[in-house]
């Protein structure tokens, strides 16, 4: 839950391993879109920074191709990181601290 008495701002990791262009059934898709329409419309302030972590390379190529249509505001906030350790370490521990973020990431923190 967000507490907007203490965060100003959040950091979003997507994590898409396992996940492929269809693997994801309607419904979810659908709530996925509901959940980032209210955060874009209702609270963009609060987005830091957002990465997607373990993304499939056809879905990589897909980011790529609509890379110049989205806004320059919204790409600076967008990165997206290949797969292992060292690469996901490397992105995430300048801006999580390693005792929050998941070992899994390359942090210090118990996995959930």
């Amino acid at each position: 839950m967000l507490d907007f008495n203490e965060i100003d701002q959040t950091v979003q990791i997507h994590d898409y391993l396992g996940v492929g262009l269809g693997s994801r059934d309607a419904k979810s898709k659908a709530a996925a879109n509901e959940a980032t329409n209210i955060f874009q419309s209702h609270y963009p302030e609060l987005l830091y920074k957002k990465f997607f972590v373990n993304v499939p390379t056809i879905m990589n190529w897909i980011f790529w191709a609509f890379k110049p249509l989205l806004p320059a505001a919204t790409l600076a906030k967008m990165s997206v990181v290949g797969t292992g350790h060292h690469a996901l370490s490397k992105a995430l521990l300048p801006v999580i601290d390693a005792k929050e973020l998941p070992e899994r990431y390359g942090g210090e923190a118990a996995g959930w």
